[in-house]
């Protein structure tokens, strides 16, 4: 019977700790998407929330189609059942959530004409933000299994809560949660070496945003040496022709709409940017800290992390110079598992966090 009490308050335990995380988890996430709902981006520019989801939005940003993609089913899915019990989708609890938020981000009126788009828009951006965040733990958990586990749960709670601070300079656009969670996602199911689970979300991706043809070096640095270099090479082409097929796609769906392809940055933001010694300055005390975490001790950390690192930075770092804002730290969402995953054991040993071998099973 003492035996079964023990359990019992074990269970009972258990289950605050989890529901303290869970908790934890919810209330960041929940910060961040308001948050970044304060900042321009979602209601004013070439993409804004309405022309998003209308697929009216300024090329290229109309390409980034999967996220309005799914408030519009959302919408289309819903219209009947809401019909059917005579209720107006304006009317709906996620709309009255979805007004609560923009009256309390100061949105414009305009915007709560479309307030159950916009609910549904925030509920998958939080379910991306949160998923985000479990899919540090994940990782962290797969690349550092002798770490305590409070480490892989706390880690991301931090990673979530410096978002806003740090990338959200200029604003942000409605697919940026999307593109931390899927982007995380491939790199987990990368990171253990599920192909037709990747493939797939890949493709996914590729519809959310064009960075995620990055995620194919990823995967080459991922298998090299660990698959038969025919098999490496016909996987990789076969995301080269999906990526290819989408875009084309894509370019075709939305070829009358205003804008172009690709946006030059160059010379109108990033020449001024860095013949201004205060962008040094106000860079410099971010980077600095960052870099540190990640390169020290850098070549006992994970090959794999260290290589996907550079592999993504070189493009992102080239794209920003010509065609985004050099500064725009949101325009680097890709690097972010890597950046995370290679600081957290020098913030480990910094701490002084006891790190114990589990025994191999």
């Amino acid at each position: 019977m003492l035996e079964g009490l023990r359990m019992s308050d074990r269970m009972y335990g258990q289950f605050i700790r989890w529901l303290t995380v869970v908790f934890l988890y919810v209330s960041v996430a929940s910060v961040v998407l308001v948050v970044s709902l304060l900042r321009p981006g979602v209601h004013v520019g070439k993409g804004t929330f309405v022309d998003m989801i209308h697929g009216e939005a300024h090329r290229p940003y109309v390409y980034r189609t999967l996220l309005p993609s799914l408030v519009r089913a959302v919408g289309d899915a819903s219209e009947p059942i809401l019909a059917a019990r005579q209720v107006d989708r304006n009317d709906t609890v996620i709309a009255g959530l979805a007004h609560r938020i923009l009256w309390r981000t100061k949105a414009p009126k305009s915007a709560f004409e479309h307030k159950y788009e916009y609910g549904v828009c925030f509920a998958i951006q939080f379910l991306c933000i949160l998923g985000f965040g479990v899919l540090l733990k994940l990782l962290s958990d797969a690349v550092y299994p002798d770490f305590p586990g409070f480490v892989s749960i706390l880690g991301p709670v931090i990673a979530l809560s410096v978002i806003p601070p740090m990338f959200f300079r200029y604003g942000q656009y409605i697919y940026d949660p999307m593109t931390l969670f899927l982007f995380a996602l491939c790199v987990y199911l990368i990171l253990v070496r599920r192909h037709v689970a990747y493939v797939a979300v890949f493709t996914i991706a590729v519809f959310n945003k064009e960075t995620a043809i990055l995620l194919i070096p990823v995967f080459a640095l991922r298998e090299r040496g660990l698959i038969p270099w025919r098999r490496l090479v016909a996987l990789t082409l076969l995301q080269a022709l999906l990526y290819v097929c989408v875009k084309l796609w894509l370019a075709h769906l939305y070829r009358e709409n205003p804008g172009s392809f690709v946006e030059f940055h160059l010379l109108d933001h990033n020449v001024k940017l860095v013949t201004n010694p205060e962008f040094y300055v106000r860079n410099l005390i971010v980077l600095v800290p960052i870099v540190t975490l990640i390169t020290h001790r850098w070549k006992e950390k994970p090959v794999f992390l260290r290589h996907s690192l550079v592999a993504c930075s070189i493009p992102l770092v080239t794209l920003a110079t010509f065609l985004g804002f050099v500064d725009e730290l949101r325009g680097y969402y890709e690097l972010y598992p890597f950046v995370y995953l290679l600081a957290l054991p020098t913030l480990v040993e910094v701490l002084g966090i006891g790190v114990v071998e589990k025994e191999s099973r």
